[in-house]
């Protein structure tokens, strides 16, 4: 659990203006996570998309490490879309 969830879960009810403080706080982090999640997105789909690793047949054995990491990267595409919704 983050520093920042701690705080707000565990934020004493007489505190409004610490609480108001704090989800300024959270949102701004949202926010930048959101842009960060938006970055990661644009670059494993450049890398998806350009990926030129041959599969099939014999090759999925030779190219198993690359095919891998083209899997993970399409997996992680999904993640990033059900996190954002957009």
């Amino acid at each position: 659990m983050s520093d920042l969830v701690k705080r707000l879960r565990d934020r004493p009810n007489d505190a409004p203006m610490e609480s108001e403080r704090l989800m300024d706080e959270a949102a701004d982090r949202i926010e930048a996570l959101e842009a960060a999640l938006r970055q990661a997105r644009e670059a494993l789909t450049w890398y998806v998309e350009e990926d030129d690793v041959l599969e099939g047949d014999h090759w999925e054995k030779e190219n198993a490490f690359w095919i891998e990491g083209k899997r993970n990267a399409e997996s992680s595409i999904a993640t990033i879309n059900d996190l954002l919704k957009d």
